[in-house]
C-alpha cells in the first residue's frame, strides 16, 4: 500500500472507533436507569406502575409460552399462536387485547395471598400446640416430684 492509501484508512478507523465510542458513552450515561426513571414519575402514574407491575410480568410469562409453541412448530407463526391477527376476516375487535385478564390475574393473586396466610396460621397454629404440649408435660413433672 501506499502511504497516503496508509494514512487514510488509519483516519477512517480512528475516527469510526471515536464514533463508536462516543455513543457507548453517551448510552451509558444519559440513558437513566429503571429506577431513576420511576423516581422521577409522578405519584399517581408511579403507583400505577407498581400496581400493574406483577401483571406485566405474568403477560410477559405467557407470551414467552406463546413464543416457545411458535417456536416447536412447524406451521406458519400466524396459524400457531392464541393471538389473533387484526386483518383475520374471523378477527372481532372485542376481543380483548392482553394475554393475561386482569380480573382473573387480581382474583388469582388473592387466592394466593389467602392461602398463604391459611398456610401461616396453620402453621402458628401447630407451634401453639406444640408449646401447649410441652408446658403440660413439663407441669406434670413438677407435680410427679
Amino acid at each position: 500500500m501506499e502511504r497516503g492509501t496508509r494514512i487514510i484508512w488509519a483516519k477512517a478507523i480512528f475516527w469510526s472507533s471515536s464514533i463508536v465510542a462516543l455513543g457507548f458513552i453517551l448510552l451509558k450515561y444519559a440513558t437513566p436507569d429503571s429506577e431513576k426513571l420511576l423516581k422521577e414519575m409522578s405519584p399517581g402514574v408511579r403507583r400505577q406502575v407498581e400496581e400493574n407491575k406483577e401483571l406485566r410480568m405474568k403477560e410477559q410469562e405467557e407470551l414467552m409460552k406463546i413464543v416457545k409453541k411458535t417456536a416447536a412448530s412447524k406451521d406458519p407463526i400466524w396459524k400457531t399462536g392464541p393471538i389473533k391477527s387484526p386483518w383475520d376476516p374471523d378477527y372481532k375487535r372485542t376481543t380483548e387485547s392482553s394475554l393475561v385478564s386482569k380480573q382473573k390475574f387480581e382474583k388469582m393473586k388473592a387466592s394466593e395471598e389467602q392461602k398463604a396466610k391459611l398456610a401461616k396460621l396453620k402453621n402458628q397454629q401447630t407451634l401453639t400446640e406444640d408449646i401447649a404440649k410441652k408446658d403440660k408435660a413439663t407441669k406434670s413433672w413438677f407435680r410427679f416430684w
